[in-house]
């Protein structure tokens, strides 16, 4: 005796919801892709032209802090500490006394108050990719740049004079 087949029956709504579960996971990682490919983008274009601002040696345009000498390397590190970073900037700041070169060591940075404009967005830019780079940072007359070399501060200190 043959048995009687079973009716087979399907059914979608188990699959339509699993189908809606998945959807918005989906949903939710192509923003958080996208908006990462958009921040990435910004960020990499910006770097560009921060980097198509330097002049020969490397230093950008900034502003300098409030009341900086004139012809004055500016030295920022932290002062008293015993860190790589800091050791560079000692060692840097004697061997610039050593050639002559007037510098001064400091771990602050005072600036005017900022009011936003196209003219100084920019500047202010530059100066944040600057001041967020490896230390130590040196400034010179209205120029600056993170991690520099002794030539390279030697010779922008002779460029600008």
């Amino acid at each position: 005796m043959c048995s009687p087949a079973l009716p087979v029956t399907t059914s979608t709504a188990p699959t339509r919801k699993v189908d809606e579960q998945l959807t918005w996971p989906r949903f939710l990682l192509l923003v958080a892709l996208a908006g990462f490919a958009i921040h990435w983008w910004q960020q990499r274009s910006e770097n560009r032209l921060i980097q198509a601002a330097a002049d020969a040696y490397g230093f950008l345009q900034l502003p300098m802090p409030v009341n900086s000498p004139p012809h004055v390397v500016l030295l920022f590190a932290p002062l008293n500490c015993p860190g790589e970073a800091a050791r560079r900037a000692d060692t840097l700041a004697a061997t610039l006394t050593k050639a002559g070169i007037p510098n001064i060591r400091t771990s602050s940075y005072v600036s005017a108050q900022y009011t936003p404009s196209e003219m100084k967005s920019p500047a202010f830019t530059r100066l944040k990719a600057v001041m967020n780079g490896a230390i130590p940072i040196a400034l010179i007359n209205g120029k600056g740049k993170s991690n520099p070399t002794v030539e390279e501060i030697i010779a922008e200190y002779n460029f600008d004079r």
